[in-house]
């Protein structure tokens, strides 16, 4: 075996076994021979994303964006350094650039509505309703997770309306109504529900306010809170 695969070995190892400061070394000493090295890049911006050191993963990153990357990881992980750095708007254009690159990483989706809703609740929920309408099998997975890190409820809402049948989303939608005591959109968002929470729920309410719930029921729904 030569130095160059002990060496990559080495590197495998010790991401498999995530660790990262033995990775770094590794790929340090690799490009040292082979310094345009695309895929070594990429992996030291990830050995170096991974301890946090975001400058330097950004630096090691845009390296192998120059040298033509095809994996939408690159742009990724370069969204995830810029992130770091609290740089959100081209941590935006990063993720969305993994996006245009075919990204089907659930993890995509997330961080990329994430970023959005801490700079405006608008832009991602404008975003998510984009998303929807791109289809795809993984874009909910990933909001799923966004709406549920989420300190607002806005993104809960629109995923029930736009059909999503998690229970944990709907939880946090029902109980933004609830604390509100917007009986409406609860309503609303109770006949999209087909889980054992939205039917207790359903169930509880008919008994706590059965002469009011009935009328908001009997009424029709109303456009769903925002």
């Amino acid at each position: 075996m030569s130095a160059s695969q002990s060496w990559w070995q080495l590197v495998q190892e010790a991401l498999q076994q995530q660790n990262w400061p033995v990775a770094e070394g590794a790929l340090r000493r690799l490009l040292q021979e082979s310094p345009d090295h695309l895929e070594l890049l990429d992996l030291l911006g990830y050995a170096l994303l991974m301890q946090g050191c975001f400058a330097e993963s950004e630096a090691q990153l845009r390296k192998a964006m120059a040298r033509s990357a095809q994996s939408f990881w690159t742009p990724h992980k370069l969204g995830d350094a810029l992130r770091g750095q609290q740089r959100m708007q081209e941590a935006v254009e990063c993720y969305e650039q993994a996006l245009s690159w075919g990204s089907d990483s659930p993890l995509t989706v997330r961080n990329l509505l994430q970023v959005l809703d801490g700079l405006s609740t608008e832009r991602a929920l404008c975003r998510l309703a984009g998303l929807a309408d791109e289809g795809g099998s993984t874009w909910q997975e990933g909001a799923i997770e966004a709406a549920l890190q989420s300190p607002s409820p806005r993104l809960a809402f629109s995923l029930c309306q736009l059909g999503c049948g998690d229970g944990d989303v709907r939880a946090k939608a029902y109980m933004q109504a609830l604390s509100e005591l917007d009986l409406v959109s609860l309503q609303a968002l109770l006949k999209g529900g087909d889980d054992s929470f939205s039917r207790a729920l359903q169930q509880r309410l008919r008994s706590l306010i059965g002469p009011v719930f009935s009328t908001v029921e009997s009424s029709g729904p109303r456009e769903v809170l925002p």
